[in-house]
């Protein structure tokens, strides 16, 4: 029996965030697809109203206004996309589990439902960081322009964006642990046949990715946002935890790579010090008896393959990430950063 696994998932009723996604699967085409067209719709739905109410002339887009009516379906969107990319990673990742089928099930639902109620506790906590937004800064970013038409969608849709980010944080922090979980119930962990190691390195990349995706997103778009030093301070701290977030879920697994490694190098190395021992006993030997350089010359020869093999083993990584891939990570999170303070600088020393 495999014993039984915890994480942040908890039996109960799922959220309708699950429910949402359920649905959305048993159209038969690709999530992608619906979320792109809800997304478009509320892009010209806003519109519209802006555009009836005269906050805007009539057919013009700004890129704010597309931005904020994006962001609430990406955000139900990169969640989807994670939960199925976590259910192909644990698939993956199946050959090095031992166990029996109900466990699977229940890593399966760790790691792509969510309870209830901590949904809905973090979309109550998204109306309170609304609210505090609203507080320092009534027009949302210029968003606003004091026409109820317009601006009543506006604050409907910032109170989603609001909670759905809290949301997103709790999905981050409860579908990683559940990836930590399923790492420490892991068995026969090989350095060289890494692939199912490797599994859910996809899914932390995927994570980190999406998460800067949305933070640089808010101030690309926002311009008031890059000539604030608190923003960009926060970006960067944001930036920090996302690698944090790529990374830490994975030491686990690092833990057992290393395991397997040093086992193996410890292994040659043996083989090695003891091939050394027994060439230096005979080459004493063959002194005396010209017959034991045939055998002298026959054990020499075991010694390149093995240190070929340890040359082998002491390459191998033991993070569980494709190659490049945190080199392009700290580039996606911290170049545009720099650059936004670089230009933020230049800006203060121009007169």
């Amino acid at each position: 029996m495999t014993p039984k696994v915890k994480g942040l998932w908890s039996s109960g009723q799922q959220s309708w965030i699950d429910d949402l996604q359920d649905r959305v699967d048993q159209l038969g085409i690709n999530c992608w697809l619906v979320y792109g067209a809800c997304a478009a719709a509320l892009v010209v739905l806003l519109h519209v109203l802006h555009w009836l109410s005269g906050a805007l002339p009539v057919g013009d887009f700004t890129a704010p206004l597309i931005f904020v009516g994006i962001v609430p379906i990406l955000l139900l969107a990169f969640d989807h996309q994670l939960d199925s990319t976590a259910l192909s990673s644990l698939s993956r990742f199946k050959p090095v589990l031992s166990g029996d089928k109900a466990g699977f099930e229940e890593m399966e639902q760790g790691l792509s439902k969510m309870p209830a109620a901590p949904v809905l506790w973090c979309q109550v906590a998204g109306l309170l960081l609304c609210a505090s937004v609203i507080f320092f800064d009534r027009t949302f970013s210029g968003l606003m322009r004091g026409y109820l038409l317009s601006d009543i969608p506006l604050y409907i849709d910032g109170l989603f964006i609001s909670g759905m980010l809290l949301v997103n944080v709790y999905h981050t922090l409860h579908q990683l642990s559940w990836v930590q979980t399923i790492h420490a119930h892991a068995k026969n962990i090989s350095i060289i046949d890494r692939a199912p190691a490797f599994a859910f390195s996809t899914l932390t990349y995927q994570t980190t990715i999406m998460g800067i995706i949305l933070v640089y997103g808010f101030i690309y778009f926002f311009p008031a946002l890059r000539q604030d030093p608190v923003a960009l301070t926060l970006a960067g701290l944001v930036a920090l935890l996302l690698i944090v977030v790529f990374i830490l879920p994975l030491q686990v697994m690092h833990g057992h790579l290393q395991e397997d490694k040093d086992r193996r190098l410890t292994n040659v190395r043996q083989q090695l010090d003891s091939t050394f021992q027994t060439l230096h006993e005979r080459r004493k030997a063959a002194e005396f008896v010209p017959s034991e350089w045939k055998v002298l010359e026959d054990i020499a020869k075991q010694l390149p393959p093995l240190i070929q093999e340890e040359d082998y083993l002491s390459k191998l990584p033991t993070w569980p990430w494709p190659r490049g891939a945190v080199g392009t990570v700290v580039s996606v999170a911290f170049l545009p950063l720099i650059l936004l303070v670089a230009q933020h600088f230049v800006s203060m020393l121009l007169p």
